[in-house]
């Protein structure tokens, strides 16, 4: 008789405690704020909102994307890239993106588009989280949505008017490079206080040149396609640019994927030229060019060598 009334003891504090824990960490939202397209928000971690997010195992995040521009949810972080555990791709503004956590352990993710944005996730079933969790959770339903309240502060804060969202939407500027009658089309981003005015390849250095004007201090993320600039050992593995802000080698992050390479370059005031040197920049078509040119000229010879001959067989 013990044991009988043991199991149903035990089944009942088990049922009790899933009551009570499951609504704790059922549902958790992260909001993509309005303006964290636009550098700045890292300085306060509020390029996600919240920016440290404590779960337990099992359960789900989903992001919101209150935010007038695409971004993504990308695991891992700025300076080693994407570590594939999840993935949101691009979604747009008004979309969702969730992922399940069912492992242990702390995931950095952040923003491919703007790599500036930065969130972490800790997943840990202990017994300390899940009551943490659990009054996290009461705290955010008594005080009537504290995250959403906080969105439509930075709402409000950032964004002004119409007006405002349009200047925003247009800080991902895309810059025409002429290359040999070719024309190449760069995105990149760049802080208000400075001008971009040039931006061209050197092929003597294998770099690009940036020129532009800055007064202030300030930030210039530019996303590099592989095929007008990279930078390889022996053709096959990836190696680090070398960059030159007026001529002094500084540090960078990067994001690196199969296609681009995504540089984000601080730089000080009274800047006037960025060079990012590589292992090979655009044009090598100039290359095949010459190559082309001499096949050319070696069958006028071979052309011009058997019509002579010609002549002098008939005389």
């Amino acid at each position: 008789m013990i044991k009988i009334q043991a199991l149903p003891t035990l089944t009942i504090i088990i049922t009790s405690m899933a009551l009570v824990i499951m609504p704790a960490y059922a549902e958790n939202l992260i909001i993509v704020p309005a303006g964290s397209s636009v550098l700045g928000c890292e300085e306060e971690n509020k390029c996600y909102i919240p920016y440290e997010t404590k779960i337990v195992n099992g359960s789900k995040i989903t992001w919101s994307n209150d935010d007038y521009v695409a971004h993504t949810i990308t695991s891992g972080t700025i300076k080693e890239g994407p570590d594939g555990i999840f993935d949101s791709g691009l979604f747009i503004s008004g979309k969702t993106f969730s992922h399940a956590f069912e492992e242990e352990g702390t995931f950095g993710y952040f923003c491919t588009i703007h790599p500036w944005m930065k969130g972490i996730i800790i997943v840990d079933g202990s017994a300390d989280v899940i009551e943490e969790v659990k009054r996290e959770t009461e705290r955010k339903t008594t005080t009537g949505n504290e995250i959403k309240l906080a969105v439509t502060d930075a709402k409000e804060k950032t964004y002004e008017n119409k007006t405002k969202t349009t200047e925003i939407e247009n800080k991902i500027t895309k810059f025409m490079m002429n290359v040999d009658e070719n024309k190449i089309v760069l995105d990149y981003d760049i802080t208000e206080n400075a001008n971009m005015l040039d931006i061209y390849p050197d092929t003597e250095t294998n770099s690009l040149v940036i020129k532009l004007n800055a007064t202030e201090k300030g930030s210039l993320v530019i996303i590099l396609p592989r095929h007008v600039i990279d930078v390889t050992f022996n053709d096959k593995e990836d190696n680090e640019f070398f960059v030159l802000v007026n001529e002094e080698e500084v540090d960078f992050d990067e994001i690196v994927t199969s296609v681009n390479r995504t540089l984000t370059i601080e730089f000080p005031d009274n800047t006037d030229e960025i060079e990012i040197i590589g292992s090979f920049v655009i044009p090598e078509f100039r290359t095949i060019a010459v190559t082309v040119l001499a096949i050319a000229i070696a069958s006028i010879i071979v052309v011009s060598a058997k019509s002579r001959l010609g002549t002098m067989l008939r005389l």
